[in-house]
């Protein structure tokens, strides 16, 4: 039985100046959506038509499919504008938008947002057990020496120091 599923193709794609246009987008199968981008990488070597062809015909899975267009659109962006962090200036980028900055910092304070980054956090196990960076270990400091360090806790605290952590300027 034939797969109903059609997709959207961009007869020139946008990764090469294509448009949205009508008279650019063709309906196919994912079959057909796949030997599009094939026949594209074999022709022009862009590596965009690389991962649609490989993620159309299933030959790498989601997350690679994820990763590898994350990977291309930071070589893309270094590319374009000489750094991964430069990109577009529009009013929504928000390193140069100051209300835009107010905005998200709002949002991501509000107690629903906390809320679900403690979740997040929870779900994933984020810095428990053995993933904490301070497993096993604590922090102890000497103020005459003006010196913080960790050891292990099993070790015994030597003699002149305490434990906890004081930050010591430098200069």
């Amino acid at each position: 039985m034939d797969n109903p599923l059609k997709h959207k193709h961009h007869i020139v794609p946008k990764h090469m100046g294509g448009s949205n246009d009508k008279e650019n987008i063709v309906e196919l199968s994912v079959e057909e959506h796949a030997n599009a981008h094939k026949e594209l990488y074999e022709t022009y070597g862009k590596n965009e038509d690389l991962i649609a062809w490989q993620g159309l015909s299933k030959m790498i899975d989601k997350q690679d499919l994820i990763s590898k267009s994350l990977s291309l659109g930071g070589k893309n962006s270094i590319k374009k504008h000489g750094s991964y962090f430069k990109g577009r200036k529009t009013s929504g980028n928000w390193a140069i938008n100051p209300e835009h900055q107010a905005k998200c910092s709002l949002l991501s304070s509000s107690p629903e947002a906390k809320e679900k980054a403690i979740k997040r956090l929870a779900e994933i196990k984020h810095q428990q057990g053995e993933k904490n960076s301070m497993f096993g270990t604590m922090w102890i400091y000497n103020e005459s020496l003006s010196l913080s360090k960790r050891i292990l806790k099993d070790d015994e605290i030597p003699s002149g120091w305490k434990r906890g952590r004081k930050i010591y300027s430098s200069l």
